[in-house]
């Protein structure tokens, strides 16, 4: 998924923590920092995944909200039928 690696490396970047090197593959990447701020990077990031993981659940929730919304008004202008 293109941006993810540059998602982190911005993350530790705002906190000042020094990116000595990043490994990568398909499917995976490390990220390699120094020992001293690694509990700090891990905390870092734990929270950035925790806060994206909520703003994608609340537009989930948004994007039904309005499904729901867009079908009530489909419903209300279709025509009756006749019983």
């Amino acid at each position: 998924m293109p941006g993810v690696i540059a998602f982190f490396v911005n993350i530790l970047a705002q906190s000042n923590i020094n990116l000595f090197e990043i490994f990568s593959t398909y499917r995976k990447f490390s990220l390699l920092v120094s020992e001293k701020d690694a509990a700090r990077a891990y905390s870092v990031i734990g929270r950035a995944i925790a806060q994206t993981r909520k703003a994608l659940e609340r537009e989930k929730t948004e994007a039904r909200t309005a499904a729901k919304k867009e079908g009530a008004k489909r419903a209300a202008k279709a025509p009756k039928q006749a019983r």
